[in-house]
């Protein structure tokens, strides 16, 4: 997915329009580290341009918006549309003079020219992608995104990314196989696929299941582990885990590990799974198992008999806004559904035992598929401020007492 997807939420086939734009603006967005606007004085800048598009590359990627200059009365913001109106400017002219000047060449840039509703002007969005080869040079010097800044960078971390030219990139995925709702059980498939430019060495597959049961724990592969942990204030935990010292994933592969088969319980099950192998970061992300979501998708039969692929939403790379939207419309509104049916002090009790089992970033993720229900994201507030002090308070008691020497 590309950053134009991210951030004007439009498939990257659709032709976009001044409307399109005029929406983009109104949502005010920040600068941030894959976000950048300039004016349109940057074309008759090929060097800074050229700078900007290598800084993007040589980080996670990120739009650059040529033709929003940011608004005088709050920096970071976009401010108006500025029209170009020199016929020379055109999708070609851009790639040569900006893009082409760059070593060695970034793969993957998309140049887009908007035209105004009047047809007399244009701006240019360009997306970059996080490039699989850095570092790349412009003007006889690497350039990388720290925050909302363009800055030169040092030696090491030029030769840092000398080292990172080609790795692998794995992503998750989980299938429900099955699912009894009388039962209240499903099978789940997960596997794993390599997206980057190199050999998946070693990789390694963690997921916690929390708040179900794995009823299958004896039923695993050579290489894997399944285990339920302490159960802490009610709460029972699964962890499987799949590891092979002799597995290999080529790119461009997927490969199935394993099925679990699970339990529901009381409250939706919250699910985290973390992808990783040699040479390449630990990436985590997350998903709900919502009872109310397997009804829709399963059993009223909106994948015409196919396994259903549950929606993840990644909690250590870039913010991807489609895929947050994607999944709060999805599970998000499921999860809600269903608790909305939990008596009150049941309900507080989850929200209590979440906020201490699963990550913040998890946290924050229920806490905004919640907000359109005010009864509950009142509860939801109180019960991580309660379980806030009581984790503070625990803390607290554990230090060691001050000493008088």
């Amino acid at each position: 997915m590309g950053f134009i997807e991210v951030w004007i939420q439009r498939p990257p086939t659709a032709q976009l329009d001044e409307n399109d734009l005029q929406r983009f603006i109104a949502g005010k967005i920040e600068e941030n580290l894959n976000l950048e606007y300039k004016s349109i004085d940057l074309l008759r800048k090929p060097e800074k341009l050229s700078r900007e598009i290598s800084a993007f590359a040589n980080s996670e990627g990120g739009l650059l918006v040529v033709g929003i200059k940011e608004d005088a009365n709050a920096r970071r913001l976009p401010g108006e549309i500025e029209w170009d109106r020199e016929d020379k400017h055109t999708r070609e002219w851009f790639q040569d003079v900006a893009v082409n000047n760059i070593r060695p060449l970034i793969q993957g840039v998309r140049i887009h020219a908007i035209r105004s509703t009047d047809g007399a002007g244009k701006i240019f969005l360009v997306d970059v992608p996080a490039s699989d080869n850095p570092p790349h040079m412009s003007n006889g010097k690497y350039y990388f995104r720290n925050n909302f800044e363009t800055l030169p960078m040092e030696h090491y971390q030029i030769a840092d990314l000398f080292g990172k030219r080609r790795r692998p990139i794995l992503t998750p995925s989980l299938t429900v196989d099955s699912y009894d709702s009388t039962a209240a059980r499903l099978g789940i498939s997960y596997k794993i696929g390599n997206t980057g430019h190199a050999l998946a060495k070693w990789p390694m597959v963690f997921m916690v299941l929390r708040f179900c049961t794995v009823t299958n724990s004896e039923d695993k592969s050579l290489w894997e582990s399944r285990r339920k942990v302490v159960i802490e204030n009610g709460v029972e935990t699964w962890n499987v885990s799949h590891s092979s010292p002799i597995h290999v994933l080529h790119q461009w592969m997927e490969s199935t590990l394993g099925k679990v088969d699970i339990q529901l319980a009381e409250f939706p099950a919250i699910v985290s799974i973390s992808v990783g192998a040699e040479d390449m970061p630990t990436e985590r992300y997350l998903t709900i198992l919502s009872r109310r979501w397997l009804h829709n998708s399963v059993e009223e039969g909106k994948v015409d008999g196919r396994r259903v692929e549950l929606p993840l939403v990644s909690q250590t790379g870039i913010f991807d806004e489609f895929q947050h939207d994607r999944w709060l419309n999805t599970v998000g509104e499921a999860v809600c559904e269903d608790l909305e049916k939990t008596q009150v002090e049941r309900r507080k009790y989850y929200f209590n035992q979440a906020f201490r089992t699963i990550g913040m970033e998890a946290v924050l993720l229920l806490a905004k598929a919640i907000e359109k229900y005010p009864a509950m994201a009142d509860d939801f507030a109180k019960e991580m401020s309660v379980a806030l002090r009581e984790v503070t308070d625990t803390a607290e008691g554990h230090k060691k007492p001050d000493v008088d020497h």
